[in-house]
């Protein structure tokens, strides 16, 4: 059941948020600096955990994205995504850009260049409630959840992902997931 007084404050915070954040993009060029400045609010709004509760927002054993807020358009894009325990997703790029905070749990972004012998590894990012990264519209990261909970995180996009032109890559053999480490923990 959804707590009518926790909704209204929910709607008040994402829409004090995404104005802070649309005012940081604004209409121009997105780079990695304002994007950390994005990064900064949008962490501020995943703090507020029990606006975002597994009561209405809760996942299951597949990926779910809840759309809190999104331009008619498609554009500035906020969601609430839930990744189940075990959840990856190959090397990809979305397009456009991404500002994405942990909410909950723990997600492991590896982030990777394309070089002539093909994808190679340049940092592993572990996402746990305080952290996020950023993403510019041609950064290829890979997904991994480790467990043993889910990992629940906002997402910022540019443009929606599904109007994005996003990039699939082929994963590196010689570069593929470890088994679960201690981040999971």
């Amino acid at each position: 059941m959804i707590d009518p007084l926790r909704l209204v404050e929910r709607i008040a915070a994402v829409g004090a948020a995404r104005a802070d954040m649309r005012a940081m993009v604004g209409s121009g060029r997105v780079d990695r600096d304002t994007l950390e400045a994005v990064l900064a609010r949008l962490a501020a709004l995943a703090a507020r955990r029990a606006l975002f509760g597994t009561g209405e927002f809760a996942g299951g054993d597949r990926p779910a994205r809840f759309v809190l807020a999104e331009d008619a358009d498609g554009g500035l894009a906020l969601s609430l995504v839930v990744h189940p325990p075990g959840f990856t997703a190959e090397p990809h790029a979305h397009g456009t850009w991404a500002a994405i905070a942990a909410v909950e749990g723990v997600e492991v972004h590896r982030l990777y260049r394309q070089s002539p012998r093909g994808l190679e590894v340049i940092d592993e990012v572990v996402l746990r409630p305080g952290a996020g990264v950023v993403l510019m519209p041609d950064d290829i990261h890979a997904v991994r959840v480790p467990g043993p909970g889910p990992a629940r995180l906002l997402q910022l996009h540019g443009l929606a992902p599904h109007r994005a032109p996003r990039q699939e890559y082929a994963a590196p053999v010689e570069q593929a997931w470890p088994a679960a480490r201690a981040e999971a923990g």
